[in-house]
């Protein structure tokens, strides 16, 4: 993800990459909990669909990556993160949300 804005004139650029994004979604997937099964609930309308959620906080690490006027900088980051996996009926569970916890 690369953000370019314009500050008196001057250019700054900021990139940001996950470290091992794949590892990470896989694991929050696989954690998330299996509690009663969507289709044990009723849904009251035939438009309408059951959806579980499953959110746990977990800590993603990656770079920064920035540059103003031509000089650069990387600095890493480890932050915490909220994410939620979202399953419907006969289906696994998939990360839908994230949300930074700083």
């Amino acid at each position: 993800m690369e953000n370019i804005k314009k500050f008196n004139q001057t250019e700054t650029r900021v990139s940001v990459i996950l470290s091992k994004p794949n590892l990470l979604r896989d694991m929050v997937e696989d954690l998330a909990l299996d509690r009663k099964a969507v289709e044990d609930y009723p849904v009251s309308s035939s438009e309408w669909r059951n959806i579980e959620t499953s959110s746990l906080e977990a800590f993603a690490e990656g770079d920064v990556y920035i540059t103003i006027d031509g000089k650069k900088a990387k600095p890493s980051f480890t932050a915490p993160y909220l994410f939620t996996c979202v399953r419907m009926k006969g289906s696994p569970y998939k990360l839908t949300w994230k949300n930074s916890m700083n």
